[in-house]
């Protein structure tokens, strides 16, 4: 099969009474590079299938991984397919508001790469395209979609107000969450419920909450003496890594998902801080001034083999481990400002930097390609960032002062 635009296509056939194929589709030079491809869609076009078409084109555009150059209606795809280049992706979509068939064909050799019909929402084709645009990226790539995620953040409205918003990623629309005469920040998903983690001041010092987003109540999460603060969720065991002060300085502690303690994983003189769990709940990336400024160790969920991990300057802060297991991004200072850099696990080095983006806190995007991130100054806004081709969009209206920002899936 033929390259297409820096994409390599691998087919492997798994047979088991009948042949079933699966496509898995990456990147193999520089995942900056996109695959230019068109979008044609048959039947009649309406004011639905119009806000459906543009709508799908932006997400899949948003993808970071498709360069989109024609979006169109045809009654004859074959006829729209010959005016494509040698090379290009050729997606069709084809049936009703409630169903679609879409397809992807590689036009150098009019290989199929990979079909499936898809339900959608009649009534909405907003969220239709969404949920077609996240079925195909995650056909072509075997990485979910980003499309249909949220991120929520806290807005800062007066130094005694603070709220929490969520915002879609695709449209921008904002929906309201709880609002507090205190403040939160730092708000944390937790996997497979409906609440949050986050660090509420409503005592006047730091400590870690549980907030029900069906009721907004709010309930102590931490019951220790002195701060307790920046929790990370295990996906895999649900246990909660974070940081508290119980026994004099920041250290970090595990908890079992009631706020149980467990056991002290740190124990330096220094500060120990942002625990970040990797998705099989067997390592964590943290913060520790241990050396003298701030850098990004990794250590075992024992609190075991402690290894530092950033050498690019002296400041290194707020690690975040990839929804793949792969990358460790986090914050360092460098001479433009803050900048995101992108550790390769695996490769045991840092391996992108995407400077003068005066960022702070770091959330990764299911896709493992995307970080949400707030800005350090003032007022605040959160972005979006792609981390290989380093193209980034303002996500936040910019009438709010957001911070904290984490992308909830």
């Amino acid at each position: 099969m033929k390259r297409c635009a820096g994409i390599f296509c691998l087919l492997s056939l798994c047979v088991a009474g009948t042949v079933h194929a699966r496509l898995f589709v990456t990147i193999t030079r520089d995942f900056a590079e996109k695959a230019v491809a068109v979008i044609v869609l048959t039947g009649e076009e309406t004011a639905w299938s119009r806000r459906f078409l543009t709508t799908l084109s932006g997400d899949l555009a948003s993808s970071g991984y498709l360069k989109i150059t024609l979006a169109q209606f045809a009654a004859d795809p074959a006829q729209a397919k010959t005016s494509c280049s040698a090379g290009e992706l050729f997606i069709t979509g084809s049936g009703t508001r409630a169903r679609m068939r879409f397809s992807v064909e590689d036009t150098a050799d009019g290989q199929e790469l990979w079909a499936k019909s898809v339900a959608l929402d009649e009534n909405d084709p907003d969220e239709s395209a969404h949920i077609a645009s996240d079925e195909i990226i995650l056909g072509l790539t075997g990485r979910p979609g980003i499309a249909r995620t949220s991120i929520v953040y806290v807005v800062r409205d007066t130094p005694r107000s603070f709220r929490l918003q969520r915002i879609r990623v695709s449209s921008g629309a904002v929906s309201a969450l709880p609002s507090f005469p205190f403040m939160v920040s730092f708000p944390r998903a937790v996997p497979g419920r409906d609440e949050l983690l986050l660090v509420s001041y409503k005592d006047g010092w730091p400590r870690l909450a549980r907030l029900d987003l069906n009721t907004g109540a709010l309930a102590t999460f931490v019951d220790e003496p002195g701060l307790s603060a920046c929790a990370t969720v295990s996906r895999e065991t649900g246990e909660v890594a974070a940081v508290s002060s119980r026994s004099g300085d920041p250290e970090i502690y595990l908890f079992d998902r009631s706020g149980h303690l467990l056991k002290r994983l740190t124990h330096s003189r220094g500060i120990d801080s942002s625990p970040s769990f990797s998705p099989d709940g067997k390592h964590l990336a943290f913060v520790s001034d241990r050396e003298g400024g701030a850098q990004v160790f990794v250590m075992n969920r024992d609190g075991f083999q402690v290894r530092r991990i950033s050498y690019l300057s002296g400041y290194c802060t707020s690690p975040v481990w990839s929804p793949d297991g792969e990358l460790i991004a986090y914050v360092y200072r460098g001479s433009d400002g803050y900048g995101i850099a992108v550790y390769h696990v695996a490769r045991g080095r840092t391996v992108r930097t995407i400077p003068g983006l005066n960022c702070e806190e770091l959330s990764w995007a299911p896709d493992s390609r995307h970080i949400a991130y707030s800005t350090s100054t003032a007022p605040s806004r959160i972005f979006v960032v792609d981390i290989y081709s380093a193209e980034r969009r303002q996500l936040s209206p910019a009438s709010e002062d957001a911070i904290s920002p984490a992308w909830v899936f």
